[in-house]
């Protein structure tokens, strides 16, 4: 099965404390791809970054067209300041992308 969705972007590959400061962004742009023939509704992105050098960053899409995309730009990341300047070495970090259909609840739930 093909993805229905991709996502490609300005991403850049390294940050420091000298780059947080002087707000260059840790990703410029985000393209969310819609590759189906149907249209997408209700789409939720979530990056993560492990270690926390930034606060989670969620993004919601009301629809993608059949075959077309949606740019997010700019793509706002809060860095941790204290954490890029503590740093004396590089570090490897990862930051996964998750991109879901975001479901709406009709009722509260209950709990037993």
């Amino acid at each position: 099965m093909d993805n229905i969705v991709t996502v490609g972007g300005h991403i850049n590959a390294s940050i420091n404390f000298a780059m947080q400061q002087n707000y260059v962004p840790v990703i410029r742009s985000l393209v969310v791809n819609n590759n189906s023939e149907e249209a997408l509704e209700n789409i939720g992105l979530k990056i993560t970054f492990e270690p926390e050098f930034a606060k989670e960053f969620t993004y919601h899409i009301g629809s993608i067209p059949a075959k077309s995309s949606a740019e997010i730009s700019p793509v706002r990341i809060s860095t941790n300041t204290d954490l890029l300047f503590s740093l004396t070495e590089k570090m490897v970090a990862i930051s996964p992308l998750r991109c879901f259909k975001m479901v709406k609840i009709s009722s509260p739930i209950r709990t037993l």
